[in-house]
């Protein structure tokens, strides 16, 4: 009797693993059954522990390509405690492959890159070129959502060449699709379009039975796409991702659904249809969340959060730059706080001239000066808005902050709130009382408000600078200059900031008529910034010498 049952379990295994890639249900249904019937014999029962780990291992490959990626890891670990895990079959092999696969969708690189290496070298000592094949191809795929392209293409090849030479098309087809986007990813679109080509041809030409062709074959036009966007051909790109996603919708596979709705609101984005792109990218959001893939749902967050600043909605975006910055750091590492909080600085900037923007329809009397300042206020704003995405762009790069600049933003966070303090309590008055005030204290209110963003513009001025400095960016722009000019305007400047006259004496080795050629307003900067320290840092009763001496340049 025990026999037959160990029969029976065994046949619904190979039932089970024959249609993981082409039926991920009903290898699941399968895999479950000989479970039940496994749970139902003694323990004592001998000849089971392999039995065991197969039936644990096919449970484990099912889920992982239902996209169940949190119950895959489970099972797999499960199979992996077994004492039958111990050897180098190849089932076990089999296993090793499939844990670093599932912690490489689940965004853990490290713990993949561990299991991929052990399936690497077993499958080299058993001499097991199949799993040799799919472990570097498996490799691959690790280092290149890791951002390693050149690392990915090399172990990618390495398993082209072993499919080839066991006359494997399906692996041969796997092989030039995992090209295909590590060619896109690198920015040689010429190359990925020639993989994605072999691929597709291979897939229409090919007989790979056993396996679930429509499945490949959705995913490579998938990945085509991308290649023909990174080359400019929006429409080509987008009628291949409306073809991939009628096959790959009518799969089990949601991390690639999700990621083909994704890549079409993303063409969208680029042909400018925004409300498409939103469609497109909340769907691929919805679905993601279903099958808890983090980096796909990071990307959704990521360019939600772009659709809705573009759209003018700022609430809406920054509650998805949270989601996003929230799910980078939970699963690829502690940091990125100070880029969030820039951006948090940039949009309360916004608002805060938004509102001043108002005020200014409300009072047709406002002075042009306070205009061109207002004017002058939104280019910044929009200096530091690209700012802030170029710094997205690098997000997966940045491993450290340098002191510096996390100095300057907790400086400049902090002084932020005296000015739109000022500012708003300014609005307030000028709201509630502007019938009841005077001309001349509506001015003053008005100069008031000018001053404060005034001194934002300089704050955001010398986080510009800071930033030029860093990245070797700055760039002097020589101009006829004399010293007593800029002595009367710098001291103007420092009246401005410390609303004093400035306790300064100021001493030129040389001719004071003599005019250099000099980026005034750079040395202006410089300056101020050091006058306004040594001001702070002095006593009252103090004076700050400024020495200036001219030398040739060396």
């Amino acid at each position: 009797m025990y026999n037959e049952q160990l029969h029976q379990i065994s046949f619904l295994n190979q039932k089970s693993a024959a249609l993981r890639t082409t039926d991920a249900e009903a290898s699941l249904s399968y895999a479950e059954e000989a479970l039940q019937l496994l749970a139902e014999l003694s323990p004592a029962t001998t000849g089971t522990g392999q039995i065991q780990l197969t039936s644990q291992l096919n449970k484990g490959a099912a889920l992982l390509y239902l996209s169940d990626f949190a119950g895959a890891l489970q099972w797999l670990l499960q199979a992996e405690s077994l004492p039958a895990a111990t050897g180098d079959g190849a089932a076990v092999l089999e296993l090793l492959g499939f844990i670093s696969h599932t912690y490489s969708r689940l965004g853990n690189y490290e713990n993949a890159l561990v299991y991929q290496q052990k399936h690497i070298k077993l499958s080299q000592e058993a001499g097991d070129k199949a799993q040799m094949a799919l472990a570097y191809r498996n490799l691959g795929i690790i280092y290149g959502e890791m951002g390693e392209l050149q690392a990915s293409v090399e172990q990618t090849c390495k398993s082209c060449e072993l499919a080839l030479e066991l006359a494997d098309c399906y692996g041969q087809a796997v092989c030039l699709n995992n090209l295909c986007l590590a060619y896109t990813k690198s920015g040689n679109y010429a190359e990925a379009l020639a993989c994605g080509q072999r691929g597709i041809t291979l897939c229409q030409t090919e007989t790979m039975a056993g396996q679930n062709v429509e499945r490949l074959y959705g995913i490579l036009l998938a990945n085509t796409a991308l290649a023909h966007r990174g080359h400019g051909d929006l429409a080509q790109a987008l009628q291949l991702q409306q073809q991939g996603l009628s096959i790959i919708s009518q799969q089990t596979d949601k991390y690639w659904h999700s990621q083909l709705l994704l890549q079409t609101g993303l063409t969208y984005m680029a042909l400018e249809d925004l409300a498409q792109a939103e469609q497109y990218v909340c769907q691929a959001l919805e679905l993601t969340q279903q099958h808890q893939n983090p980096w796909t749902e990071y990307q959704c967050h990521q360019q939600l959060a772009n659709i809705y600043e573009i759209q003018g909605d700022l609430a809406q975006a920054l509650a998805h730059h949270r989601h996003f910055h929230e799910i980078y750091e939970r699963t690829f590492g502690e940091e990125n706080r100070r880029k969030m909080r820039h951006l948090e600085i940039s949009y309360q900037v916004d608002a805060t001239q938004r509102e001043a923007e108002l005020l200014r329809q409300q009072n047709e009397q406002l002075e042009a000066a306070v205009q061109t300042r207002t004017g002058e206020l939104e280019a910044a704003l929009k200096r530091e808005h690209l700012l802030a995405r170029r710094l997205e762009a690098t997000l997966a790069e940045a491993e450290s902050i340098s002191d510096l600049r996390a100095r300057i933003i907790r400086t400049v966070s902090h002084e932020f709130r005296t000015p739109l303090t000022v500012i708003n309590t300014t609005a307030e008055l000028l709201t509630r009382y502007h019938d009841r005030m005077t001309e001349e204290k509506r001015q003053r209110q008005h100069l008031r408000i000018k001053e404060s963003i005034l001194y934002l513009t300089d704050l955001l001025q010398d986080v510009d600078l800071v930033d030029q400095v860093k990245h070797d960016q700055i760039k002097a722009k020589p101009q006829p200059w004399q010293f007593g000019e800029f002595a009367r305007d710098l001291e103007m400047e420092l009246r401005r900031q410390t609303n004093q006259s400035p306790r300064i004496s100021y001493c030129l080795e040389g001719d004071a008529g003599r005019r250099f050629a000099v980026d005034e307003q750079l040395l202006k900067q410089v300056c101020v910034n050091l006058l306004t320290n040594a001001l702070k840092y002095s006593e009252m009763d103090e004076t700050v010498a400024f020495e200036l001496t001219f030398a040739e340049r060396l």
